[in-house]
Protein backbone atom coordinates (compact mmCIF):
# COMPACT_ATOMS: atom_id res chain seq x y z
CA UNK A 1 0.00 0.00 0.00
CA UNK A 2 1.19 3.72 -1.20
CA UNK A 3 1.11 5.94 2.60
CA UNK A 4 1.31 9.40 2.76
CA UNK A 5 2.18 10.85 6.49
CA UNK A 6 1.09 14.22 7.61
CA UNK A 7 2.64 15.38 10.43
CA UNK A 8 4.72 17.75 12.36
CA UNK A 9 7.52 16.59 10.92
CA UNK A 10 10.40 19.62 10.20
CA UNK A 11 10.56 20.79 13.82
CA UNK A 12 13.67 20.89 15.39
CA UNK A 13 12.31 19.28 18.33
CA UNK A 14 13.83 15.47 19.55
CA UNK A 15 10.45 14.47 19.63
CA UNK A 16 8.93 16.07 16.63
CA UNK A 17 11.51 14.14 14.08
CA UNK A 18 11.94 10.61 16.10
CA UNK A 19 7.88 10.11 16.47
CA UNK A 20 7.87 11.06 12.63
CA UNK A 21 11.09 8.71 11.86
CA UNK A 22 9.18 5.70 14.12
CA UNK A 23 5.77 6.10 12.13
CA UNK A 24 7.41 5.60 8.91
CA UNK A 25 9.92 2.65 9.88
CA UNK A 26 6.66 0.33 11.60
CA UNK A 27 5.15 1.13 8.09
CA UNK A 28 8.05 0.84 6.04
CA UNK A 29 8.32 -2.81 8.22
CA UNK A 30 5.12 -3.65 7.52
CA UNK A 31 6.26 -3.90 3.53
CA UNK A 32 3.96 -0.08 3.15
CA UNK A 33 5.53 1.87 0.58
CA UNK A 34 5.74 5.24 3.09
CA UNK A 35 6.68 8.83 2.32
CA UNK A 36 5.77 12.22 4.27
CA UNK A 37 3.92 14.58 2.41
CA UNK A 38 5.80 17.50 3.14
CA UNK A 39 3.42 19.89 4.32
CA UNK A 40 5.11 22.73 5.96
CA UNK A 41 2.29 25.85 6.63
CA UNK A 42 3.14 29.44 5.68
CA UNK A 43 2.17 30.75 9.81
CA UNK A 44 5.76 28.21 10.35
CA UNK A 45 8.06 28.81 8.12
CA UNK A 46 11.44 30.10 9.43
CA UNK A 47 10.67 29.04 13.06
CA UNK A 48 13.37 26.65 12.59
CA UNK A 49 15.83 28.84 10.70
CA UNK A 50 19.28 29.40 11.90
CA UNK A 51 18.16 33.30 11.92
CA UNK A 52 15.24 33.95 12.21
CA UNK A 53 13.66 37.53 12.42
CA UNK A 54 9.77 36.35 12.51
CA UNK A 55 7.84 38.13 15.82
CA UNK A 56 4.46 36.46 16.73
CA UNK A 57 3.79 40.02 18.98
CA UNK A 58 5.07 42.88 17.22
CA UNK A 59 4.43 45.48 19.93
CA UNK A 60 8.18 47.16 20.35
CA UNK A 61 9.31 45.35 17.43
CA UNK A 62 12.80 47.82 16.96
CA UNK A 63 13.31 46.58 20.38
CA UNK A 64 13.00 43.31 19.84
CA UNK A 65 14.59 43.27 16.15
CA UNK A 66 17.74 44.96 17.94
CA UNK A 67 17.90 42.31 20.81
CA UNK A 68 17.44 39.29 18.10
CA UNK A 69 20.32 40.56 16.13
CA UNK A 70 22.36 40.33 19.40
CA UNK A 71 21.27 36.97 20.87
CA UNK A 72 21.34 35.49 17.24
CA UNK A 73 24.93 36.56 16.73
CA UNK A 74 26.20 35.20 20.30
CA UNK A 75 23.77 32.07 19.36
CA UNK A 76 24.85 31.28 16.26
CA UNK A 77 28.40 29.65 17.02
CA UNK A 78 26.30 27.24 19.22
CA UNK A 79 23.36 26.61 16.92
CA UNK A 80 25.08 25.87 13.96
CA UNK A 81 25.97 22.58 14.49
CA UNK A 82 23.01 21.52 15.85
CA UNK A 83 20.67 23.13 13.25
CA UNK A 84 23.24 20.62 10.77
CA UNK A 85 22.38 17.69 12.91
CA UNK A 86 18.70 18.32 12.66
CA UNK A 87 18.59 18.79 8.74
CA UNK A 88 20.87 15.87 7.92
CA UNK A 89 18.29 13.29 9.96
CA UNK A 90 14.80 14.78 8.03
CA UNK A 91 17.07 14.32 4.88
CA UNK A 92 18.40 10.77 6.08
CA UNK A 93 15.69 9.48 7.71
CA UNK A 94 12.65 11.28 7.05
CA UNK A 95 13.60 11.60 3.14
CA UNK A 96 12.86 15.57 3.39
CA UNK A 97 14.83 17.15 0.91
CA UNK A 98 14.86 21.25 1.05
CA UNK A 99 13.06 23.86 2.57
CA UNK A 100 10.06 24.95 1.26
CA UNK A 101 7.47 22.37 1.99
CA UNK A 102 4.26 21.91 -0.28
CA UNK A 103 0.99 23.59 -1.07
CA UNK A 104 -2.04 21.52 -0.81
CA UNK A 105 -4.20 21.32 -3.97
CA UNK A 106 -1.11 19.34 -5.96
CA UNK A 107 -2.31 16.65 -7.51
CA UNK A 108 0.25 14.46 -6.32
CA UNK A 109 -1.62 14.51 -2.74
CA UNK A 110 -4.31 12.23 -4.27
CA UNK A 111 -2.05 10.02 -5.41
CA UNK A 112 -2.11 7.47 -2.39
CA UNK A 113 -4.00 4.54 -1.12
CA UNK A 114 -3.48 5.87 2.91
CA UNK A 115 -3.42 9.12 4.46
CA UNK A 116 -2.20 9.36 8.03
CA UNK A 117 -2.39 12.20 9.99
CA UNK A 118 0.00 12.23 12.97
CA UNK A 119 1.26 11.48 15.72
CA UNK A 120 2.94 14.53 18.04
CA UNK A 121 0.36 18.04 18.71
CA UNK A 122 -0.81 18.18 15.32
CA UNK A 123 -4.23 19.08 16.60
CA UNK A 124 -2.85 21.86 18.65
CA UNK A 125 -4.98 25.15 18.94
CA UNK A 126 -2.78 27.21 17.27
CA UNK A 127 -2.03 31.40 18.36
CA UNK A 128 0.38 32.93 16.52
CA UNK A 129 -0.21 36.43 15.13
CA UNK A 130 -0.92 35.38 11.40
CA UNK A 131 -2.56 32.00 12.43
CA UNK A 132 -4.96 31.35 14.85
CA UNK A 133 -6.81 28.54 15.29
CA UNK A 134 -6.66 24.55 14.86
CA UNK A 135 -5.31 23.81 11.02
CA UNK A 136 -7.99 21.85 8.74
CA UNK A 137 -4.92 20.58 7.08
CA UNK A 138 -4.04 18.27 10.06
CA UNK A 139 -7.76 17.66 10.20
CA UNK A 140 -8.59 15.11 7.31
CA UNK A 141 -9.50 18.14 5.05
CA UNK A 142 -7.02 17.76 2.22
CA UNK A 143 -7.00 15.91 -0.45
CA UNK A 144 -10.59 16.50 -1.00
CA UNK A 145 -12.30 14.04 -2.64
CA UNK A 146 -9.66 11.92 -2.08
CA UNK A 147 -10.38 7.62 -2.48
CA UNK A 148 -7.68 7.23 -0.30
CA UNK A 149 -7.93 6.21 3.38
CA UNK A 150 -7.82 8.92 6.13
CA UNK A 151 -6.64 7.15 9.60
CA UNK A 152 -5.58 9.53 12.24
CA UNK A 153 -2.91 7.72 14.21
CA UNK A 154 -1.87 9.25 17.95
CA UNK A 155 -2.92 12.63 17.60
CA UNK A 156 -2.25 14.79 20.44
CA UNK A 157 -3.60 18.61 20.92
CA UNK A 158 -1.41 19.29 23.81
CA UNK A 159 -2.77 22.13 25.70
CA UNK A 160 -6.42 20.77 25.69
CA UNK A 161 -8.27 24.80 26.25
CA UNK A 162 -10.40 24.47 23.60
CA UNK A 163 -13.44 26.65 23.76
CA UNK A 164 -17.00 25.87 23.18
CA UNK A 165 -17.26 27.78 20.19
CA UNK A 166 -14.50 25.27 18.59
CA UNK A 167 -16.44 21.51 19.10
CA UNK A 168 -18.56 22.70 15.75
CA UNK A 169 -15.08 22.66 14.37
CA UNK A 170 -13.88 19.89 15.86
CA UNK A 171 -17.29 17.55 15.30
CA UNK A 172 -16.92 18.68 11.47
CA UNK A 173 -13.67 17.41 10.74
CA UNK A 174 -13.67 14.37 13.02
CA UNK A 175 -15.87 12.78 9.92
CA UNK A 176 -12.59 13.65 7.45
CA UNK A 177 -11.57 10.21 8.83
CA UNK A 178 -12.13 6.66 8.41
CA UNK A 179 -10.54 5.73 11.70
CA UNK A 180 -9.50 7.33 14.40
CA UNK A 181 -7.34 6.93 16.97
CA UNK A 182 -5.64 9.44 20.16
CA UNK A 183 -2.30 9.76 22.25
CA UNK A 184 -4.05 10.98 25.75
CA UNK A 185 -6.70 9.57 27.79
CA UNK A 186 -8.32 13.48 28.05
CA UNK A 187 -8.16 14.05 24.71
CA UNK A 188 -10.36 10.52 24.29
CA UNK A 189 -12.73 11.73 26.46
CA UNK A 190 -12.70 15.42 25.04
CA UNK A 191 -13.41 14.01 21.14
CA UNK A 192 -15.39 10.97 21.31
CA UNK A 193 -19.03 12.40 21.48
CA UNK A 194 -18.22 14.37 18.58
CA UNK A 195 -17.62 11.31 16.59
CA UNK A 196 -19.70 9.09 14.39
CA UNK A 197 -16.33 6.69 14.84
CA UNK A 198 -15.40 4.62 17.50
CA UNK A 199 -12.21 6.60 18.91
CA UNK A 200 -8.88 4.47 20.40
CA UNK A 201 -6.45 5.38 22.41
CA UNK A 202 -3.00 4.05 21.67
CA UNK A 203 0.83 4.95 22.13
CA UNK A 204 3.43 7.56 20.76
CA UNK A 205 4.40 6.11 17.52
CA UNK A 206 8.18 6.31 19.12
CA UNK A 207 6.70 2.94 20.91
CA UNK A 208 5.94 1.23 17.80
CA UNK A 209 9.84 0.65 17.16
CA UNK A 210 11.24 -1.50 19.72
CA UNK A 211 14.40 -0.88 21.61
CA UNK A 212 16.95 -2.86 19.77
CA UNK A 213 15.33 -0.81 16.26
CA UNK A 214 16.35 2.45 18.50
CA UNK A 215 20.04 1.30 19.51
CA UNK A 216 20.75 0.37 15.75
CA UNK A 217 20.85 4.51 15.59
CA UNK A 218 23.07 4.91 18.43
CA UNK A 219 26.65 4.82 17.84
CA UNK A 220 28.96 2.84 20.23
CA UNK A 221 30.20 5.33 22.78
CA UNK A 222 33.41 4.50 25.21
CA UNK A 223 32.79 3.86 28.97
CA UNK A 224 32.35 7.03 30.36
CA UNK A 225 31.58 8.09 34.25
CA UNK A 226 27.98 7.76 35.28
CA UNK A 227 25.96 10.77 34.68
CA UNK A 228 22.31 12.14 35.24
CA UNK A 229 20.67 13.14 32.37
CA UNK A 230 18.37 16.62 32.72
CA UNK A 231 16.58 17.03 29.75
CA UNK A 232 15.13 20.49 30.67
CA UNK A 233 12.83 21.41 27.99
CA UNK A 234 10.89 24.16 29.86
CA UNK A 235 13.70 25.12 32.06
CA UNK A 236 12.39 24.39 34.81
CA UNK A 237 13.82 25.20 38.13
CA UNK A 238 12.04 22.34 39.81
CA UNK A 239 13.35 20.08 37.29
CA UNK A 240 17.18 21.45 38.15
CA UNK A 241 16.77 20.95 41.90
CA UNK A 242 15.79 17.69 41.56
CA UNK A 243 18.38 16.39 38.99
CA UNK A 244 21.31 18.47 41.43
CA UNK A 245 20.19 16.76 45.21
CA UNK A 246 19.78 13.19 42.91
CA UNK A 247 22.88 13.97 41.31
CA UNK A 248 24.84 14.97 44.35
CA UNK A 249 23.62 11.84 46.31
CA UNK A 250 24.44 9.18 43.73
CA UNK A 251 27.79 10.84 43.02
CA UNK A 252 26.14 11.38 39.06
CA UNK A 253 27.76 14.41 37.19
CA UNK A 254 24.85 16.51 35.40
CA UNK A 255 24.50 16.62 31.61
CA UNK A 256 21.75 18.87 30.56
CA UNK A 257 19.58 19.51 27.40
CA UNK A 258 17.32 22.19 26.13
CA UNK A 259 14.97 22.59 23.80
CA UNK A 260 17.02 25.76 22.18
CA UNK A 261 20.52 27.13 22.08
CA UNK A 262 21.77 29.81 24.62
CA UNK A 263 24.79 31.63 24.89
CA UNK A 264 24.92 31.79 28.51
CA UNK A 265 24.90 28.32 29.22
CA UNK A 266 28.45 27.35 28.81
CA UNK A 267 30.08 24.72 30.38
CA UNK A 268 30.49 21.20 29.97
CA UNK A 269 27.18 20.41 31.87
CA UNK A 270 25.41 22.23 28.65
CA UNK A 271 24.89 19.84 25.47
CA UNK A 272 23.33 22.68 22.97
CA UNK A 273 24.57 20.81 19.81
CA UNK A 274 22.81 17.57 19.78
CA UNK A 275 20.87 16.64 17.47
CA UNK A 276 18.47 13.33 17.49
CA UNK A 277 21.25 10.59 17.80
CA UNK A 278 23.13 12.63 20.30
CA UNK A 279 19.45 12.77 22.07
CA UNK A 280 19.16 9.01 21.83
CA UNK A 281 22.48 8.32 23.35
CA UNK A 282 22.49 10.52 25.78
CA UNK A 283 19.31 8.58 27.33
CA UNK A 284 20.59 5.33 26.41
CA UNK A 285 23.80 5.46 28.38
CA UNK A 286 22.35 8.17 31.58
CA UNK A 287 22.38 6.52 34.72
CA UNK A 288 18.81 8.73 35.99
CA UNK A 289 16.48 10.61 33.50
CA UNK A 290 15.21 13.90 34.64
CA UNK A 291 12.72 14.81 31.71
CA UNK A 292 10.28 17.97 31.31
CA UNK A 293 9.05 16.63 27.75
CA UNK A 294 6.49 13.88 26.76
CA UNK A 295 9.24 12.00 24.95
CA UNK A 296 12.15 12.75 27.70
CA UNK A 297 9.69 9.96 28.96
CA UNK A 298 8.74 8.15 26.13
CA UNK A 299 12.78 7.45 25.61
CA UNK A 300 13.10 6.86 29.11
CA UNK A 301 11.13 3.96 29.69
CA UNK A 302 12.18 2.63 26.04
CA UNK A 303 15.60 2.01 27.07
CA UNK A 304 14.55 0.99 30.44
CA UNK A 305 16.24 3.90 32.50
CA UNK A 306 15.44 5.07 35.86
CA UNK A 307 13.82 8.44 35.27
CA UNK A 308 11.41 11.15 36.83
CA UNK A 309 8.78 13.21 35.08
CA UNK A 310 9.03 16.83 36.53
CA UNK A 311 7.17 20.47 35.99
CA UNK A 312 5.09 19.34 33.07
CA UNK A 313 3.30 22.70 33.08
CA UNK A 314 -0.07 22.83 30.67
CA UNK A 315 1.57 19.31 29.21
CA UNK A 316 1.44 17.65 32.15
CA UNK A 317 -1.85 15.41 30.52
CA UNK A 318 0.57 13.64 28.20
CA UNK A 319 3.09 12.38 30.66
CA UNK A 320 0.82 11.38 32.97
CA UNK A 321 -1.97 9.33 30.78
CA UNK A 322 1.14 6.96 29.51
CA UNK A 323 2.51 6.78 33.61
CA UNK A 324 -0.67 5.75 34.18
CA UNK A 325 -1.39 3.31 31.65
CA UNK A 326 1.90 1.72 32.62
CA UNK A 327 1.21 1.66 36.29
CA UNK A 328 4.02 3.90 37.00
CA UNK A 329 2.44 7.26 38.27
CA UNK A 330 4.62 7.66 40.72
CA UNK A 331 7.29 8.44 38.33
CA UNK A 332 5.62 12.19 37.99
CA UNK A 333 7.78 14.32 40.57
CA UNK A 334 5.14 16.56 42.51
CA UNK A 335 6.59 17.91 45.22
CA UNK A 336 10.13 17.80 45.32
CA UNK A 337 9.73 16.57 49.09
CA UNK A 338 9.10 13.70 47.52
CA UNK A 339 12.46 12.54 46.47
CA UNK A 340 13.44 10.67 49.36
CA UNK A 341 10.75 7.84 48.85
CA UNK A 342 11.60 7.13 44.78
CA UNK A 343 11.86 3.31 44.17
CA UNK A 344 13.64 1.95 41.82
CA UNK A 345 11.26 1.20 38.35
CA UNK A 346 10.41 -2.72 37.73
CA UNK A 347 10.60 -2.80 33.91
CA UNK A 348 9.51 -6.36 33.73
CA UNK A 349 6.46 -5.08 35.25
CA UNK A 350 6.22 -2.17 33.03
CA UNK A 351 7.44 -3.90 29.92
CA UNK A 352 4.77 -6.35 30.16
CA UNK A 353 1.64 -3.44 30.31
CA UNK A 354 3.59 -2.07 27.82
CA UNK A 355 4.06 -4.95 25.25
CA UNK A 356 0.25 -4.88 25.92
CA UNK A 357 -0.50 -1.41 24.32
CA UNK A 358 2.11 -1.83 21.65
CA UNK A 359 -0.11 -4.53 20.32
CA UNK A 360 -3.32 -2.88 20.26
CA UNK A 361 -1.55 0.67 18.67
CA UNK A 362 -0.12 -1.88 15.95
CA UNK A 363 -3.51 -3.59 15.41
CA UNK A 364 -5.39 -0.41 14.79
CA UNK A 365 -3.21 0.38 12.25
CA UNK A 366 -3.04 -3.43 10.77
CA UNK A 367 -6.39 -3.65 10.93
CA UNK A 368 -7.37 0.25 9.47
CA UNK A 369 -4.97 -0.55 6.86
CA UNK A 370 -6.53 -3.15 5.50
CA UNK A 371 -10.03 -1.35 5.41
CA UNK A 372 -11.24 -2.96 8.20
CA UNK A 373 -13.39 -0.24 9.75
CA UNK A 374 -14.81 -0.54 12.85
CA UNK A 375 -18.47 0.23 12.35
Amino acid sequence: MKIGIITFHRAHNYGAVLQAYALKMHLVNKGHEVSFIDYWPDYRKGMYSLINFKFDDKRNLFYKMVKRTISTSLDLPFKFKRHARFQRFIRKRLGIIGNKGIKFGNQILDAYDAYIYGSDQIWRFNRFSDYSGFDPVYWGKYPVGSKGLKIAYAASMGRMNVGKDDFDFIKTHLQNFNAISVRENQLLDLVKPYSTNTIVQVLDPVFLLEKKQWEQLIPDNEKQEPYLLLYNLTRSKQATEAAERIARNKGYKIIELTGGVNFSRVGQRYKQNYGPIEFLTSIKHASFVIATSFHGVAFSILFERQFLSVDMGDNLARVTSLLSNLGIENRYLADLNSLSNIELIDYNKVNGLLLQDVAKSKEFLDVNLNNDLPK
